[in-house]
């Protein structure tokens, strides 16, 4: 009996798991389809922009902007920042192990002159406690709700700004790439000095561009604007990897709580049947013996 009753109060703490674990899904799948139809909007903003600039840059010297090209005899040659995009939660299958993983091995590769700007508690905390003086800046809060592009601007303005006073020869991102509620990639990504693309499918052509005021004024606000674009838009496909992976991740556990719950109502039902025959064994036993007396 007492084995009953055990298996009876197991039964109950893991059909309340379920219901936490299915309302958390229903939720991330809420904030999901949010996400992802911010990211739908903002994505075809920032290729027109990237394609905007690549056909920019073909027609000036890259010498003409910092953004562009660092000097030959750079003080900062190896010094490198690392922008690296997590969660602030967890319950979200790999997400968070993955964009680690992916940092660490970029840091493996940079060596000491790595230094880091992290968005999210999970990849913060981690690189504290591995690297704490190399945390210039930390953002948290940005992942339960909708972003707005000035909410994301403060981190490309430190990128833009500790790369122009010559405290870094690069800046990397490092973030999760939403492809589809199933699948999110992880991306390592330079976004300064900001790189030019050869386009081999199809056939180069330089535009006629003119500049007004004067093209440095132009490029200079371009470029500017690219990376805030670069950088928003890897927030916005973060946000939309993060809630995929929760949604699936709780999926994934309120389908297993089902499986356990089946399990133990399979045993309980076994050990009440047992004991229902023990206690038949038993009265049949005592009549006998009434008799027999």
């Amino acid at each position: 009996m007492a084995n009953t009753q055990l298996l009876r109060k197991r039964i109950r703490s893991v059909k309340n798991i379920r219901q936490i674990t299915k309302a958390m899904e229903m939720v991330a799948a809420s904030k999901m389809r949010r996400a992802v139809e911010r990211r739908a909007a903002s994505s075809a903003y920032a290729k027109e922009a990237f394609d905007f600039l690549q056909d920019l840059i073909q027609s000036v010297d890259p010498t003409l902007h910092p953004l562009l090209m660092k000097p030959a005899q750079s003080p900062t040659s190896g010094k490198v920042l690392v922008i690296a995009v997590s969660s602030d939660r967890g319950l979200a299958g790999s997400f968070n192990t993955n964009v680690l993983k992916e940092t660490l091995r970029a840091v493996k590769e940079i060596g000491e002159g790595a230094s880091f700007v992290t968005v999210g508690k999970k990849i913060r905390d981690t690189l504290r406690r591995l690297y704490g003086e190399r945390i210039i800046a930390d953002f948290t809060g940005l992942g339960d709700k909708l972003l707005t592009f000035a909410e994301t601007t403060p981190i490309a303005h430190i990128a833009i700004s500790h790369y122009l006073e010559n405290t870094f020869d690069r800046v990397v991102l490092v973030t999760t790439h939403f492809e589809s509620s199933l699948v999110q990639r992880i991306q390592v990504s330079q976004i300064l000095p900001v790189a030019r693309v050869v386009r081999e499918d199809t056939v180069e052509t330089i535009p006629d561009y003119r500049f007004e005021p004067s093209k440095d004024i132009v490029l200079d606000a371009v470029l500017r604007r690219l990376v805030e674009v670069q950088v928003f838009q890897a927030l916005v496909e973060s946000n939309a990897s993060e809630h995929s992976a929760r949604m699936v991740a709780m999926k994934n556990a309120t389908e297993a709580a089902g499986d356990l719950i089946g399990d133990l109502q399979l045993t309980y039902n076994q050990e009440r049947q047992a004991g229902i025959t023990r206690e038949l064994a038993e009265i049949s036993a005592g009549a006998e013996a009434l008799q027999g007396a």
